[in-house]
Parts: structure tokens; C-alpha cells; sequence
């Protein structure tokens, strides 16, 4: 059964017109997705990180796929999602003392990209930088479990509260090796190009959110602008939305002004993108 909703809004309000607005996060420079400001590691969250940082790509391969998800402590079936997950040894970001339980049903998803090859590569890179994540959808349709839902995770500042994280597996950038991915021309793009999802990416995506809005009760909406069209937001733009009140999808690149990356994912499933 699903969660309850918490003062959910109309569709009409969830979908309402929005508008471009001033960056508001500090720039980085880092090729990965700047997550927000973190807080001084301790020395004993400095070695947690680093042996999480250097987990193998061997132990992402072995570990067994079944069709269901860990939601609420529970485990629950997903028909045709193919599943790896904490509980059955794939290695967790949880940290009891950093993250913790939230203090309400998550009530919105960020959908994010690794700019990187492998779940287990990215996995390494956000443990490695103090960043964490729920999910992880590889080019093959694996979708990796790394949190429950009912625990928080580090990937998008002020959201971290209100929502779940969703990392796809995506070098993005045109200028890396798309591995077979098809190249696609866009405005938002920073180079004009960016490599889109795989097909079974897509259809794992669609399935794990789902399952998500399902149990979560969350809307599968998307921001859009004043016109109905998706509002997928350029670098140095960012949609003026509170995490608290909107209740839906949304892209790291629609709340973070520095950033691009999970535009992909809303073309692919909301905007008209080829599966």
C-alpha cells in the first residue's frame, strides 16, 4: 500500500506554469554533479568513505537479481525490474549517524546522470566524495539498490529531505564514448548533443518509478512551462519550485543551476524520446 499523501496538491497546482529564475546554488567545477555543501567528514565517516570508494565492479556483477525493492524496510515485488539490492550484498551508503530516517514519506524524485561508464564506478565516486544516492539504472536495465527510500540520501541540497535519488548510468557529455548509445541534438545541451539513454534503461527507469510513485504516492508529473511544454532547464538556469510543496519528477538540472544532467531521462520518458 502506498504511503499517505502529505498536503499533496492538485495536479493542476503540482503542473502550474513555472519560470526561469536566478542561479541559486555556488558554482563547481567538477565534472561530476555538484550534490549541495557537505559537512565536515570525521575522521571515522573519512575511512567509511574511502573503503566504500574503492568497492569493485566484480562485486556489482555477482550480486543476485531479483524483481523486488526494499521500500519502508520491506521487501516488495517489482514485476520486471531486475534487481540488485543492499540486502542481498551489494554494498549500501547508509550511514546511521549522517543519514537517517526521514521524518516523512519522500514526496518527489530527482533523477540524476553519472557522467560515467558503470554503477559501480559511480557508486565509487559519490562514496568517495561523501555523496550517496538511492538507486542506480545501469545501460543493461540493472537497477541497483544502495538505499531505502525511508532513509535519506546526499545528492541534491535542499531536496535531500523530500526525495529519492536516481542516478543513470550515462556519459552524457558528446565528447566521451556514448558505447553504443544514440547521439541526440538538444538546446539545453551545453555542446548542442548529448548521448540518450539505452532502451532497457529507459524501460527500467519507467518501471522503478512506478513502483516509486506507487508506493510513495508521488505524482508522475513532471515541471513544464506556461506553454505544457517540459521545462528543461539550460546550465545557468534553474525552476523556482519548492522541494516541500511539489510533489512529482523532477532533473538535477532543474534545481541546480550549474548543472544539466537528467534532462535526458525527462526527453526519453516525458518529451518524446525514442525507447
Amino acid at each position: 500500500m502506498g504511503v499517505p499523501r502529505r498536503n499533496r496538491k492538485s495536479d493542476s497546482q503540482v503542473n502550474a506554469p513555472l519560470q526561469a529564475s536566478a542561479p541559486r546554488h555556488r558554482p563547481c567545477h567538477s565534472r561530476r554533479p555538484w550534490r549541495g555543501s557537505l559537512a565536515a567528514e570525521s575522521p571515522i565517516d573519512k575511512i567509511v568513505n574511502a573503503a566504500k570508494s574503492t568497492v569493485s565492479k566484480s562485486i556489482f556483477l555477482t550480486i543476485p537479481r531479483v524483481s523486488e525493492l526494499i521500500l519502508n524496510g520491506q521487501r516488495k515485488v517489482a514485476p520486471g525490474l531486475s534487481v540488485a539490492h543492499y540486502a542481498n550484498g551489494l554494498p549500501s551508503f547508509y550511514n546511521a549517524g549522517k543519514y537517517g530516517k526521514r521524518s516523512l514519506p519522500p514526496r518527489n524524485i530527482v533523477l540524476h546522470d553519472t557522467v560515467g561508464y558503470t554503477a559501480s564506478g559511480a557508486y565509487g565516486t559519490l562514496a568517495k566524495k561523501g555523496f550517496s544516492t538511492h538507486f542506480l539504472v545501469e545501460a543493461d536495465g540493472t537497477v541497483y539498490q544502495t538505499l531505502d527510500p525511508a532513509d535519506k540520501a546526499i545528492h541534491a541540497s535542499e531536496w535531500n529531505a523530500t526525495s529519492i535519488g536516481i542516478d543513470i548510468v550515462n556519459p552524457l557529455d558528446p565528447k566521451l564514448d556514448g558505447q553504443g548509445r544514440v547521439l541526440r541534438a538538444a538546446d539545453w545541451a551545453p555542446k548542442g548533443t548529448y548521448w540518450d539513454l539505452t532502451g532497457l534503461q529507459a524501460k527500467a527507469l519507467r518501471g522503478l518509478l512506478t513502483a516509486l510513485e506507487q508506493a510513495y504516492s508521488i505524482s508522475d508529473v513532471i515541471p513544464r512551462r506556461a506553454n505544457g511544454s517540459p521545462a528543461y532547464a539550460k546550465v545557468q538556469e534553474t525552476l523556482n519550485i519548492d522541494p516541500n510543496s511539489y510533489n512529482g519528477v523532477i532533473a538535477h538540472a532543474q534545481v541546480n543551476s550549474n548543472r544539466w544532467d537528467g534532462n535526458d531521462a525527462l526527453v526519453k520518458l516525458y518529451g518524446g524520446g525514442v525507447a
